[in-house]
């Protein structure tokens, strides 16, 4: 659903600026924009399919079943909420300083015509 509603405002804005007659955008920068928003579905599609795959996985090797009931939520529930807990504590306050790449991901430049101009300013 969100993947649908990127590219149905992209394509709105694209439409809008179109009409308008308003250059705030070029077409290189929003078929990129678009290109980076379909990339992003289609890898993160695929990272899902890999992990349910690998969930299945697994599940088929272990030897004991939690059946489903009322009170097995309960359990699941405070397994994942720790797991969930303990893999952020882990890479945000550990990993995320020390990798250098995530700190590059965090700047983000509004379009190609403004980081021309801070370049050209520096």
């Amino acid at each position: 659903m969100g993947s649908t509603l990127y590219v149905l405002f992209c394509f709105v804005g694209m439409v809008y600026f179109i009409q308008e007659n308003k250059e705030l955008y070029t077409k290189a920068e929003t078929v990129g924009s678009m290109l980076v928003g379909v990339g992003n579905v289609a890898i993160a599609f695929a990272l899902k399919f890999i992990l349910l795959y690998l969930v299945i996985w697994v599940y088929n090797l272990v030897p004991w079943r939690m059946y489903f009931s009322w009170w097995s939520f309960i359990p699941c529930y405070i397994i994942f909420d720790f797991c969930s807990y303990w893999v952020h504590t882990e890479y945000i306050g550990r990993l995320h300083p020390a990798i250098e790449i995530c700190w590059e991901n965090s700047t983000v430049t509004v379009n190609a015509s403004e980081k021309q101009v801070k370049n050209s300013n520096e």
